[in-house]
């Protein structure tokens, strides 16, 4: 059910994912040979603080991530943006999202190899509500491999 609203499934697993043909050439580059995990990281609105289960959901991808034997070098965050602003704003915006989360690994004592923002350039719900505006403010979190 939660597959099907759209959302993102509570437990951390690795997806496979295919990445759209019209994403960015280095979205596409970047995620070359990475699996992404299974949850985002959301923000509360206009703005780079995590919500609430963000929040939590930092220590448990952490434990995740070092559970597997993962270190930062595999780690890609990817930030992203509603599309209600100008498009420099939008890149802005969601490469201080990305730069907050990595933020908050390195204070666990992991270091991402990989932090960027690609603006609004890859929607994954309409903005015309609230609630599509939500899920596109994320940071993706990838895998390498």
């Amino acid at each position: 059910m939660v597959d099907e609203s759209g959302f993102i499934a509570q437990n951390i697993d690795g997806q496979s994912h295919s990445v759209a043909q019209n994403a960015p050439a280095e979205y596409r580059r970047l995620n070359s040979g990475a699996e992404r995990l299974s949850l985002n990281f959301r923000f509360h609105r206009g703005g780079k603080e995590l919500d609430s289960k963000a929040q939590l959901d930092l220590d448990r991808v952490v434990s995740f991530i070092t559970d597997l034997k993962f270190s930062g070098e595999n780690i890609l965050l990817l930030g992203f943006a509603d599309d209600g602003n100008d498009s420099s704003g939008n890149i802005e915006l969601s490469k201080r999202r990305a730069e907050f989360v990595a933020d908050q690994f390195k204070l666990r004592g992991v270091k991402p190899a990989v932090v960027t923002g690609f603006g609004s350039e890859i929607l994954v719900a309409s903005s015309s509500s609230q609630e599509g505006k939500d899920r596109n403010s994320r940071v993706e979190l990838w895998l390498r491999h």
